[in-house]
């Protein structure tokens, strides 16, 4: 898949807002880059344990000393080495910064935000996924995060399981690139809204992975409108019942 460059929102910079929204991030090719991509992903601000998490996460443990970086990103750092137009962090509490063209206090004068909706949610349960997710004590949790989301946007989805804690970017075998979009104790999430085809990719690599004694519990996330449709995976989930053992919590957004 091509990877989207970083692009300007032009609507959100009239209004003081300053934001990057790739569909996927592509590779950060240093420290400072991955910073300023973990905070865009938290939405702008974020703890240095928020920004360490997601960097791991998806860079192993490439950099070290990221609480120094983002202090020496700041413009009032006197250590740092980074010239002043690279200093694109603002210390807004203790261990916490913004990107610098993030002001999150203004209020926009020249037009009206409507208050954001959230999205409906239907569940379908497949081999006791929900007695399994609330014996690990996270089946709460999953639908606080699935009820919070406001609009069918895969990046948004994928940020509300960082702050609750998943790994996101979970490579699912070291021996290919092929990653779950969340993870935590066993339990993967795929979040798929384009092609029904990749949903029965994804149930082969959630047998493997069941198989290899790493997935007790696949999370599938899809739209109930758009491909590849929450009834259309409902049916094929119900046609591969023969060989599919793993327990799935599908889930359809309105």
């Amino acid at each position: 898949m091509v990877r989207e460059p970083f692009k300007l929102s032009i609507g959100l910079l009239q209004l003081g807002v300053y934001t990057l929204y790739p569909k996927q991030y592509g590779r950060a090719s240093n420290l400072k880059e991955a910073i300023i991509e973990a905070l865009t992903f938290l939405g702008g601000c974020g703890t240095v344990s928020e920004v360490r998490r997601y960097i791991v996460s998806k860079y192993g443990n490439r950099w070290k000393d990221i609480g120094t970086a983002m202090a020496d990103l700041c413009p009032e750092s006197k250590s740092s080495t980074y010239s002043l137009k690279d200093r694109v962090l603002k210390r807004v509490g203790r261990g916490k910064y913004c990107l610098r063209e993030m002001k999150s206090t203004d209020k926009p004068t020249t037009m009206k935000i409507p208050r954001p909706r959230k999205v409906k949610v239907d569940f379908f349960v497949f081999r006791n996924a929900d007695k399994i997710l609330r014996e690990k004590g996270l089946l709460d949790e999953i639908k606080g995060i699935l009820e919070s989301i406001q609009k069918l946007d895969h990046i948004e989805i994928q940020n509300e399981f960082l702050k609750k804690g998943w790994e996101v970017e979970k490579y699912i075998f070291p021996e290919v690139a092929w990653k779950w979009d969340a993870y935590k104790n066993k339990v993967a999430v795929s979040i798929e809204f384009s092609l029904i085809d990749a949903v029965h990719r994804d149930f082969l690599r959630a047998i493997l992975a069941q198989k290899r004694g790493e997935l007790d519990v696949l999370v599938y996330v899809t739209s109930t409108s758009k491909e590849p449709k929450f009834r259309n995976v409902r049916r094929d989930v119900e046609i591969f019942k023969e060989i599919l053992h793993v327990p799935i919590l599908l889930v359809g957004l309105t």
